[in-house]
């Protein structure tokens, strides 16, 4: 019987999909602050905050 570690058994194929999930965790965390830089930088910073400053208020006003 394998090892267990938090409950999980540590076998070869759990350790294989746990470094999967670490890489494409990191991948996520890397694509979302590269579209936050482009989203809110510039011109088109200033523009997306505007649209979603417009959207928020809209859908406060029709919450009331």
């Amino acid at each position: 019987m394998a090892q267990k570690i938090l409950g999980v058994e540590m076998s070869g194929k759990n350790i294989v999909i746990a470094i999967a999930f670490m890489v494409a965790t990191y991948l996520a965390i890397r694509v979302v602050g590269m579209f936050a830089l482009v989203l809110t930088s510039g011109f088109l910073g200033f523009v997306v905050s505007a649209v979603v400053g417009f959207l928020l208020f809209a859908a406060y006003m029709r919450g009331r």
